[in-house]
């Protein structure tokens, strides 16, 4: 039976959500019953709001797709981060989240992806603490254990990392040690493989993002015409392609870096520490060109 998930996302901020929302829709492993758009923190995008624009990026995604069933809907979730760790912020996206939940329980967890800020699955959390009974996390964020740090994901919400951190949720996290690790595709092998079906209209968005941002690029991978696919890492561990470490919850301070000794009787976190990226790659490439 196909996994079941609700992805959150920050979808049009670079590259790698666009691929891991193709990867999730097209698994015929997972069920991805709905995406919910997040904001991108200071990162100011056009559109009536970030996570309005984001949605608008993840509906040009599924559209593009040789999906054999109906796309998965889309909701503009939270456009603003957590003005405090336990003030949450309503709305669709976090009631979308709380329904969707319901019929699950601890031992039928539904899966929530968060490749982008947790705004809105730590505000479900707020708003109805049983959820931590009902769902798993599974986020792409921070940049190593036992350090943690981050430059993007976690520091668009960080009052939402510390109140998910402070609850009693199963998380797993790839971090960017991981990923840089792992799923880092140059352009030449994204010209080489996604050659067939939707293929060449993912490699054309890497190939578009690369070209534009070449100094971030050789100063993160070491190469102008390579990048990490950074929230693969989540459909990775989705589809059984991770290795995982298990270490005692962590709180966070404010600069995004883990507190050790915090954790007291609360669940310990799990962190990916390999990707069978060739598995991973094989599997999307195969979707993309719908066989």
């Amino acid at each position: 039976m196909p996994r079941p998930l609700v992805l959150t996302t920050d979808c049009g901020a670079e590259v790698d959500d666009q691929w891991a929302i193709a990867h999730q829709a097209l698994a015929p492993e997972l069920d991805l019953r709905v995406l919910v758009t997040t904001h991108t923190g200071s990162h100011k995008l056009p559109g009536d709001s970030a996570s309005e624009y984001t949605a608008s990026c993840a509906r040009d995604v599924l559209d593009n797709l040789p999906l054999a069933v109906a796309a998965p809907e889309v909701l503009a979730g939270s456009p603003i981060p957590l003005a405090s760790a336990d003030k949450p912020e309503a709305g669709a996206g976090v009631d979308r989240i709380i329904a969707e939940a319901a019929s699950f329980d601890s031992e039928n967890r539904l899966a929530v992806l968060a490749i982008g800020a947790v705004t809105d699955v730590a505000s479900a959390l707020l708003l109805d603490p049983t959820l931590a009974e009902r769902i798993e996390v599974i986020a792409m964020g921070f940049n190593e254990w036992p350090a943690g740090g981050d430059p993007f994901n976690v520091r668009n919400d960080v009052a939402a990392w510390q109140a998910l951190l402070r609850s009693d949720v199963p998380i797993t996290i790839g971090g960017s040690d991981a990923c840089k690790r792992h799923l880092i595709v140059s352009l030449q092998q994204a010209r080489s493989r996604l050659t067939r079906g939707a293929g060449p209209y993912m490699e054309g968005m890497l190939s578009d993002w690369v070209l534009a941002h070449e100094k971030l690029c050789r100063f993160v991978t070491g190469d102008a015409e390579s990048w990490p696919i950074w929230d693969e890492v989540t459909t990775a561990h989705l589809l059984d392609m991770t290795e995982v470490a298990t270490y005692p919850r962590p709180g966070l301070a404010d600069d995004t870096s883990f507190v050790q000794d915090e954790g007291g009787e609360r669940p310990p976190i799990r962190w990916v520490t390999r990707v069978d990226e060739e598995r991973l790659w094989t599997h999307f490439e195969a979707l993309l060109a719908g066989a």
